[in-house]
């Protein structure tokens, strides 16, 4: 995670060859796919994420 005063992000990065799932408890900005995510989320092998608060 990296934040400043306004804002926090997430980083989530999957370093398997296999698919891999993440529990998001609460709803978060997916900035690489302009999307909201929220509960469980795949990961495909080797994908990578960053997440921001919905706000």
């Amino acid at each position: 995670m990296r934040e400043n005063k306004s804002e926090k992000y997430w980083f989530v990065q999957n370093f398997s060859d296999k698919e891999e799932k993440i529990e998001l408890s609460c709803e978060l900005v997916n900035l690489l796919e302009d999307v909201k995510d929220k509960g469980t989320v795949s990961l495909k092998p080797f994908e990578s994420k960053v997440y921001t608060l919905y706000r």
